[in-house]
């Protein structure tokens, strides 16, 4: 009797759900350093938190343009902000890029 091992991985899990709650805090306090450490360990980039915001979302709503370019370049998905989220939100600043 042979096993055959294999390992499937959900493109909207993270298989770190801590590292996905700190990739969505870094990216709330503009911690570029800490986002990348993140992904490149595996979070996914469109992972969502406990309230369903993503990283990308954090980032543009704090005004953090190089973590937003950071997370873009990465494939974060722009129309994928969160569970229920709306960008922006009423009330909230714009963000532009600029290149």
């Amino acid at each position: 009797m042979s096993f055959i091992s294999f390992k499937i991985v959900a493109k909207s899990l993270s298989i770190y759900p801590q590292m996905s709650v700190n990739l969505i805090y870094y990216a709330s306090k503009g911690n570029l350093e800490k986002i990348k450490q993140c992904i490149q360990n595996g979070v996914f980039v469109d992972a969502h938190g406990g309230k369903g915001e993503t990283a990308l979302y954090q980032a543009s709503k704090n005004g953090f343009r190089k973590c937003v370019r950071y997370l873009l370049k990465r494939g974060a998905d722009p129309n994928r902000l969160g569970i229920g989220k709306t960008f922006p939100e009423p009330g909230s600043p714009k963000l532009l890029i600029k290149d």
